[in-house]
């Protein structure tokens, strides 16, 4: 399981000034990330956290927290 602090400073610092305004409440959408680059988040996120991730579970209008808690399930 991901720690959760680890993962939030993660989505801070991959996201960075984008999501300021709205913190975790601010939607993949909001983000523009379109479906490669969104690919490329989830490259990003196993390389960090040596786990294996199902793209196919993300939605655009999902909200950061929405997929913080996603991905802190033991499976995803």
């Amino acid at each position: 399981m991901i720690d959760a602090s680890n993962m939030e400073h993660f989505l801070v610092e991959y996201f960075g000034r984008k999501i300021e305004q709205n913190g975790l409440g601010t939607r993949l959408s909001d983000l523009g990330l379109d479906s490669l680059s969104l690919v490329e988040f989830v490259m990003d996120f196993e390389e960090r956290f040596a786990i294996e991730l199902n793209v196919d579970r993300l939605e655009p209008d999902m909200a950061l927290s929405e997929l913080a808690a996603l991905l802190s399930q033991d499976s995803v």
